[in-house]
């Protein structure tokens, strides 16, 4: 695995500690709770399309794997 990989696998698993966790969580606390708001929903949303992005980053910067012949 090359430099550019490690790093952005660090920042990946730094993204989903630090905030995509915690925003779940609290999520489905609120859903239990009370229910939620469609802008609950959107929100929780746009930090799954960003947990995609870096999935979608780091594939984009590994090697494409070698095909034997």
């Amino acid at each position: 695995m090359n430099e550019a990989v490690e790093l952005s696998c660090l920042n990946y698993r730094r993204y989903i500690k630090a905030i995509f966790e915690p925003a779940t969580q609290n999520f489905l606390r609120l859903m239990e709770e009370r229910g939620i708001s469609l802008h609950e929903v959107f929100g929780v949303n746009l930090f799954i399309a960003h947990a995609v992005d870096y999935l979608r980053a780091i594939r984009l910067t590994c090697p494409p794997p070698a095909v034997p012949r």
